[in-house]
């Protein structure tokens, strides 16, 4: 691939290929609009959610006071099946923008050199490769049905007054929505979450790739990490997962809390490695452009310290050991040039090790714990919270 051809870009798609984009290609579903966002959503419900609902209510189990836990009451179950699937299933339409974004922006800000394009390229035709192949999406399929039917997973609760299980002259059994949630929904919910991990698997070793170029970072870029900022722009197309999988934490959490007496500080090393390694996930492919940056630094400072103390020396020998009465420092192009050179230097001493600035970091943080906070009300009256950060802040 000698030139750059757009359209390569342009056509690259992180989810509308493989065994499922080639389903929704079939059926229509890829077309953009309101309609198709309904039709996908609905698709969703119906596979994963309306007939727990449904089989539930027929049983008697959706509004039951004698169980412990009706259908209704169910959180975990809400979470993963009314609102993660449907997300999953949306992920296409806010995707692809994102990862064509930061395909653009290597390109764009011509951070890939002539002689390293063909590589670029070739790693974007890898990338496309990998998600026009139904093998994958095969291969999550049998690891899933082969996980239900062979009982590594049951997803049934343990408690035995539970909308799940049906309880007959002392004998518990497996209810019709508890049937439909281990053999439908929950490997519903598996197969869009490992699809997921793949899609994000193949976009960080497209990065790791890409990192390993000699990139043309240039040291006294002003968003202070040699030109890379849109880098942290284009992970935010991982939100809408960790919020998904932070809500599904949570409300498994919400659930044991609200029906087994469970208390909330019970979780809080949970929650706290569980912050940890979320955010390790969003930021493990920009940490890989860390060992550039540093170089990209430490040879700026030497280049521009080099320049800095040539310019100063000339600078001193004219102004102030050679100064002539009758010229004037004021409105001297010198003096600016200085002040330049001066705010250059400063950039590239700012520059950071990662490309993330504080604003994307608080965002993450913020979709990360949003889903926990009913938990902490659970456990602490709103005002007490408050008092506590007002006390941190001020």
């Amino acid at each position: 691939m000698k030139d750059y051809d757009p359209n390569q870009i342009e056509q690259l798609d992180l989810t509308e290929t493989g065994l499922l984009g080639r389903i929704f290609i079939r059926t229509g579903l890829t077309r953009p609009g309101k309609i198709i966002i309904l039709l996908r959503i609905l698709l969703a419900w119906s596979l994963a959610w309306i007939p727990l609902l449904v089989l539930s209510i027929m049983q008697g189990q959706a509004y039951d006071k004698n169980l412990k836990i009706p259908f209704l009451y169910d959180f975990a179950a809400h979470v993963r099946f009314f609102f993660a699937v449907p997300i999953f299933i949306l992920s296409d339409f806010f995707l692809a923008p994102r990862v064509k974004d930061t395909i653009l922006g290597f390109l764009n800000a011509g951070l890939i050199k002539d002689g390293q394009r063909q590589i670029y390229f070739s790693g974007i035709k890898k990338m496309q490769r990998l998600n026009s192949s139904i093998i994958s999406d095969i291969a999550i399929l049998f690891i899933v049905i082969s996980a239900t039917l062979l009982g590594l997973q049951t997803g049934i609760s343990l408690e035995a007054q539970s909308w799940q299980k049906t309880i007959s002259d002392d004998t518990v059994r497996i209810s019709a929505a508890g049937w439909w949630l281990v053999h439908v929904s929950i490997p519903v919910w598996q197969f869009f979450l490992l699809r997921w991990l793949w899609h994000v698997y193949i976009y960080s070793t497209f990065l790791f790739n890409v990192a390993k170029l000699d990139l043309a970072l240039i040291p006294t870029h002003p968003d202070r990490v040699g030109g890379l900022h849109f880098l942290s722009l284009g992970q935010k197309w991982l939100m809408p997962f960790v919020f998904v999988i932070s809500a599904a934490l949570a409300s498994d959490m919400g659930t044991k809390i609200v029906f087994q007496n469970a208390q909330f500080l019970q979780f809080r090393y949970d929650i706290l490695l569980f912050i940890v390694l979320m955010g390790l996930f969003v930021v493990a492919p920009l940490i890989l452009f860390t060992p550039r940056l540093i170089l990209t630094r430490r040879t700026g400072l030497i280049t521009y310290g080099v320049l800095a103390a040539e310019y100063v020396r000339s600078f001193d020998n004219k102004w102030i050991k050679n100064a002539k009465k009758d010229e004037s420092i004021l409105g001297s192009s010198d003096i600016q040039s200085l002040a330049d050179l001066a705010n250059s230097y400063s950039v590239i001493m700012e520059m950071k090790s990662i490309p993330l600035d504080k604003n994307f970091a608080m965002a993450l943080l913020t979709v990360i714990l949003t889903p926990f906070i009913p938990l902490l009300l659970s456990a602490y009256a709103a005002k007490d919270i408050l008092g506590v950060i007002k006390r941190i802040i001020f």
